[in-house]
């Protein structure tokens, strides 16, 4: 059974045991006075203290860096199209690949200063620390920042107005995350 959501773990165990009793009495191996011989014992291995902060802070630190990096995306892209300054990136020598990666990258270096904050709060104001070896945490959250970045590149290029790419930013923040 797995325990990381406490209440679920509660219901599932009540289920367990109801089945378990059904079972045996209809087998004829326990009467209903009797105590059932099979025990059931719960450890949590995930936050056994049952500390909130350690289910809630990981959950915000991907929102935050879903979210924030995404939408400032989207918005710089329409604000470029509706002040005219792209009218400067059609005029010089870059290719499209090469301004939509400077997009990317310069939206993830905002995103890994966010990822700084982030973890910065969380160990001071909650008290989390990494367990065991950071590389994983770092490389994954920048896949994942620029997974964040791509994915919303498409709505900016394609918006229209601020409007309707903090709309469609939304949208897909609201699909992909939930």
């Amino acid at each position: 059974m797995d325990g990381t959501d406490v209440n679920n773990a509660r219901v599932i165990q009540g289920s367990l045991r109801a089945t378990t009793q059904f079972f045996l009495r209809s087998s004829g191996l326990v009467s209903a006075q009797q105590v059932s011989p099979v025990g059931v014992q719960t450890r949590l291995w995930f936050n056994p203290g049952r500390k909130e902060s350690l289910y809630i802070v990981p959950g915000i630190f991907g929102v935050i860096l879903w979210v924030f990096p995404s939408m400032l995306t989207a918005i710089a892209l329409v604000r470029e199209k509706e002040q005219g300054t792209i009218v400067q990136v059609y005029a010089s020598d870059l290719t499209a690949t090469e301004w939509l990666l400077g997009k990317e990258l310069a939206y993830i270096t905002i995103g890994l200063g966010e990822t700084l904050v982030v973890l910065t709060v969380a160990m001071l104001l909650f008290g989390l620390r990494v367990q065991g070896d950071p590389t994983p945490l770092l490389a994954g959250t920048l896949i994942y920042l620029a997974a964040a970045v791509a994915f919303v590149l498409l709505v900016g290029a394609r918006a229209t107005n601020q409007t309707a790419s903090v709309q469609g930013t939304a949208c897909l923040n609201g699909a992909a995350l939930g």
